[in-house]
């Protein structure tokens, strides 16, 4: 099953839910001004009311005070831990009062619940109308996948998030499509830091490349992933990691 968006020339996948769990999980990769602004659709799919935060977080880990719209009630606030109630079956919208003037904001964000409570993010670059969908990541594997494709005008990018309150350094390893090693190197994430980049701007060997990259999952550590695929002429989305 697969959800679709489209929203003026922006066209996107939607994650669809299953199995919603009370354990909440990671959004990676959220954007807001400078041209960039984030949507967060959250679901209680259980039989109760249960409680959520969603907290937010800068690059290097420190918790980022978002101002918020809640269009449903038509409130606006300013925090860096949104906390509510959702009713059995109820579904809360929560958007970003982005300022395409000021400096892009970049970061992630978490999920706690007391309840089956899930949802995902849709992020938009709102200087070429195009639209990119992040899910809320609840997988711990030893390894996250990145296929890439960079040819003929397309950049594959990553960001990661470390979930935990210590410093993760992921080993990164590089093939190309034959399954050659390219480039072993590492990554270090502060303790619930972020980061985010297109893959040839830190890894010269993947340009005009395809193949896939591994991010290996330190002992101990919670990290989440997601990928991105742009364009030249604007076009953008999100790829699904794999894990092994």
């Amino acid at each position: 099953m697969l959800g679709l968006r489209a929203n003026g020339p922006a066209l996107t996948t939607l994650p669809v839910l299953a199995n919603v769990g009370t354990s909440g999980g990671s959004i990676t990769h959220v954007a807001l001004n400078g041209g960039w602004t984030s949507v967060f659709y959250l679901v209680n799919t259980g039989s109760a009311s249960a409680q959520f935060t969603l907290s937010f977080f800068d690059e290097n880990g420190v918790a980022l005070p978002v101002p918020l719209v809640l269009p449903q009630s038509v409130t606006n606030i300013t925090t860096a831990a949104l906390t509510q109630t959702l009713a059995a079956g109820a579904m809360l919208v929560v958007e970003t009062q982005a300022q395409d003037a000021q400096a892009l904001v970049i970061g992630s964000a978490q999920l706690t619940a007391t309840g089956n409570i899930s949802g995902f993010e849709i992020f938009r670059w709102t200087t070429f109308g195009q639209e990119a969908s992040v899910p809320l990541e609840t997988r711990t594997p030893n390894s996250f996948v990145l296929v890439f494709d960079d040819k003929n005008g397309l950049t594959t990018g990553v960001a990661l998030a470390n979930q935990i309150a210590a410093a993760a350094n992921v080993t990164v390893r590089i093939y190309d499509d034959a399954g050659t090693p390219l480039q072993t190197t590492s990554i270090n994430l502060a303790s619930g830091g972020h980061t985010s980049f297109m893959l040839p701007d830190n890894y010269a060997v993947t340009a005009n490349k395809r193949g896939m990259v591994e991010f290996v999952v330190p002992p101990g550590a919670k990290i989440s992933a997601v990928g991105l695929r742009a364009k030249n002429d604007g076009t953008l989305t999100t790829i699904p990691v794999l894990t092994k």
